[in-house]
């Protein structure tokens, strides 16, 4: 985790840690991908990703996508348009990396 240097906010060890949380306008459904659907195939898709100090969702990846599906690409989309109250250190908001996990069955 880094912290808020840009607003002068350096963290101080042993402040309490206040975990991110989704700004309910950005809670988006993730579309299940029409071709995976019609064929009955199923996925489990786990998302890495940064937030940052503004709560907006930076280095999106899918460590371990499953060969030949879509699954990943839906993901990837709808996980970067999340943005989050950011996690925060004290009074600091600081950068932390989170998982996210989405289980595609029909």
């Amino acid at each position: 985790m880094s912290g808020d240097a840009a607003n002068g906010c350096t963290p101080v060890n042993g402040d309490p840690i206040t975990e991110p949380r989704k700004i309910r306008i950005t809670q988006l459904p993730i579309i299940y991908p029409a071709p995976q659907l019609a064929e009955g195939r199923r996925g489990v898709i786990v998302a890495q990703f940064e937030i940052r100090e503004d709560g907006s969702v930076s280095d999106v990846t899918v460590p371990n996508p499953p060969p030949g599906v879509q699954f990943d690409e839906a993901v990837l989309g709808s996980v970067s348009l999340l943005r989050y109250e950011p996690t925060r250190l004290g009074a600091c908001a600081v950068t932390t990396t989170m998982t996210y996990t989405v289980d595609f069955k029909n």
